[in-house]
């Protein structure tokens, strides 16, 4: 059964996305994110922290397009890389 509060990841904030992203990084990634941002971002940030019960798989679907996009590229780099650098 779904919590009265759960967020809908379809209608979620921006500071919603980045507070559930920087809670699966991990605490010492987010202490490095947060050292660079405005006291105001934080602020907004870490209240959303603080409201999440519980981060499902479908509230991380858009951060896992992107992981996805972002290995493709390295493995497009890589394979180019290793193709230019053989000799033949």
């Amino acid at each position: 059964m779904a919590k009265a509060n759960a967020i809908d990841p379809a209608k979620m904030s921006g500071a919603q996305k980045a507070a559930i992203f920087l809670i699966a990084m991990g605490e010492d990634y987010a202490t490095e994110i947060f050292r660079t941002m405005k006291e105001s971002q934080m602020s907004a940030i870490a209240l959303e922290m603080s409201r999440i019960e519980e981060i499902t798989p479908e509230m991380l679907e858009d951060w896992m397009r992107v992981a996805d996009a972002l290995k493709m590229l390295a493995d497009a780099d890589f394979n180019t890389n290793v193709i230019s650098n053989t000799s033949f």
